[in-house]
């Protein structure tokens, strides 16, 4: 990848409409804000590439990009096999863009639905619609280079998501409340991350302190995540929380009662 690789992407998904920041791998860059800055602004995106000129370029989701993008991770699970047997059950999507990720997994775009909640799919191991995503030519830490397939490039059309897809991401969201129905609240891989900082997020707009964050998070990920995760995850978890706004609801899903609240 040339230094100037990204940034002719990232102007040119500009372009598209498409909302992008730029990162150090996954992570945005120090003194940044990640998707908060995305824009299609050419003078920032050109400022942005010449300060760091091995950025990867993230493109972001939602109504202002018109996008609603699938991801099918492989780490820990095989999206790509949970795919493969939804096709087998509903049939495939029609044609829309898809990139391969370094990582061996992929994203599949779809013009936005409403009526998508960015989250986990449920009972679908590996996939989840997502708040943004590395695009190609990004590089992964793995040294392998994110990719557009090669019959379904950007060019391709935005197919809509479809129904049978939509359906599974609604049921998936369907309450299922621990202690209502005699079942204890389970976090599995895929649930864990945005389920922790959702949680500590409630706690900051209710004026909760970092350390307290942390305390109750770790409470949560001993007692409801499987597994549970590493306390330095669940540390970045709180302090990432901490910076949401006091007095301000938690970005998504329903406010924190109790440990026992449905995703």
């Amino acid at each position: 990848m040339t230094t100037a690789a990204c940034l002719d992407a990232a102007l040119t998904y500009a372009e598209r409409g498409w909302l992008i920041f730029h990162a150090d791998g996954k992570v945005p860059f120090k003194g940044t804000h990640g998707s908060t800055d995305a824009t299609t602004n050419e003078t920032t995106i050109r400022r942005w590439f010449h300060e760091h000129p091995y950025a990867n370029v993230v493109i972001v989701t939602g109504e202002a990009s018109g996008l609603t993008v699938l991801d099918v991770d492989m780490h820990g699970h095989d999206g790509k096999a949970t795919l493969k047997a939804l096709w087998a059950q509903y049939g495939p999507p029609p044609p829309t863009p898809v990139s391969n990720t370094g990582g061996g997994g992929m994203h599949l775009m779809f013009a936005f639905s409403a009526a998508v909640k960015r989250g986990p799919i449920e009972g679908q191991p590996g996939l989840e619609f997502v708040n943004w995503f590395v695009a190609p030519p990004s590089m992964h830490p793995s040294g392998k280079q994110y990719q557009w397939h090669p019959k379904y490039g950007p060019d391709t059309p935005l197919a809509p998501v479809p129904e049978w897809l939509v359906a599974l991401a609604k049921a998936a969201r369907t309450p299922n409340r621990a202690g209502v129905d005699g079942t204890a609240l389970r976090l599995e891989r895929g649930q864990r991350d945005i389920r922790l900082y959702h949680e500590g997020c409630a706690l900051r707009g209710r004026g909760y302190p970092e350390e307290a964050i942390y305390e109750a998070l770790l409470a949560v990920n001993r007692w409801c995540c499987d597994p549970p995760l590493p306390e330095s995850v669940v540390r970045t978890k709180a302090h990432s929380a901490a910076q949401h706004p006091l007095g301000v609801a938690r970005p998504a899903g329903k406010t924190l009662q109790s440990v026992e609240m449905p995703p």
